[in-house]
């Protein structure tokens, strides 16, 4: 229940930054000011959740904390969202793990996506998808 709360909590958070007008996303400001250790347990907690929603919302924003700090070392959340690729409970939750795990196992080849303002969470799994077509299937 209490994960549920939380969750609820940053959804309602998020929904009233994207009403007045910001962005999906906070800026990298904001994340160099939070408390991201307790956030990491938190979104463990998430990322146990059944509901897709807190599933989605929460890859999406670890993806975006990654994107900004490839150094941070998030293990627990890593093998999380590892699992959640293999494992999830629908497809659409275990491609965007996927997408995710990649930013954790390879943050290199998304620089170019760390610098980037996302206005939502589907065009940035979007870019995260293009960036590793174009790094996979391309032919040089």
């Amino acid at each position: 229940m209490k994960t549920y709360r939380l969750a609820a909590a940053a959804l309602t958070l998020l929904m009233l930054g994207t009403a007045s007008g910001q962005t999906y996303f906070a800026d990298r400001e904001c994340y160099r000011t939070a408390n991201l250790d307790r956030g990491e347990k938190n979104f463990e907690a998430n990322l146990k959740s059944s509901n897709e929603g807190v599933l989605e919302s929460s890859l999406a924003l670890i993806g975006r904390i990654k994107l900004y700090y490839p150094e941070r070392a998030m293990t627990g959340i890593e093998k999380e969202i590892y699992q959640l690729s293999i494992n999830g409970p629908s497809d659409r939750i275990r491609y965007k793990a996927y997408l995710v795990y990649n930013v954790f196992t390879n943050p290199a080849m998304f620089a170019s996506e760390a610098k980037t303002d996302f206005s939502n969470s589907d065009e940035m799994f979007t870019a995260l998808a293009k960036r590793l077509q174009n790094n996979y299937l391309s032919v040089n």
